[in-house]
């Protein structure tokens, strides 16, 4: 039986590989992803160019490590080619979100934030926290049915803005030429 760090090595091999040659491979990397995170094949493995062992404590160091030992690549990378696939951002959201506070768990972070926080209203967080408190929805969202935002109004952890609401927000942000305008057009 060949050791699971051997094909774990030929799998990452493959993600960083996706991960280069964007012409070829984008479309393999969520699964891929998805693969070596259910499997922890990041943790360790072979690498068959080398024969060295390679092993790493955090997720994080692996995906910024240089090739051939890690991906070589940045977090943010790899996260803006997984963004359609909510299952693999899901996934990649438990494997490089800060761990702190819980003891005998990694620690991504002091207390200096070291990657982008994924919270609020970004796809990440709602996929997360769809997964682990509506399931229901969070399957939806991965088979294409709803968006993320749909399945967060709907189990009620985000507010569908009125039109009202929505259009004192856009202008709030407008310049004051275009409030001028914006004042002319409706007659104030």
């Amino acid at each position: 039986m060949e050791d699971k760090r051997v094909i774990a090595d030929e799998v990452v091999d493959s993600l960083r590989y996706s991960l280069h040659h964007s012409a070829t491979g984008l479309s393999n990397v969520p699964g891929l992803l998805k693969r070596i995170l259910e499997e922890n094949l990041w943790r360790e493995r072979v690498v068959a160019k080398t024969g060295e062992v390679v092993s790493f404590n955090t997720f994080i160091d692996f995906v910024t490590t240089p090739p051939l030992e890690g991906l070589g690549t940045t977090p943010e990378l790899v996260e803006s080619i997984i963004k359609s696939d909510a299952e693999a951002l899901k996934l990649y959201r438990g494997a490089t979100r800060n761990k702190r506070g819980r003891k005998g768990k990694e620690q991504f972070c002091n207390n200096i934030t070291e990657l982008p926080s994924i919270t609020g209203t970004s796809k990440a967080y709602a996929c997360e926290k769809l997964s682990n408190e509506r399931p229901d929805l969070f399957e939806q969202v991965k088979s294409g049915e709803k968006s993320a935002h749909a399945a967060m109004v709907e189990a009620g952890f985000r507010k569908k803005k009125t039109p009202l609401e929505q259009a004192l927000y856009w202008y709030g942000r407008l310049s004051k030429a275009d409030k001028k305008r914006f004042c002319d057009e409706v007659g104030i």
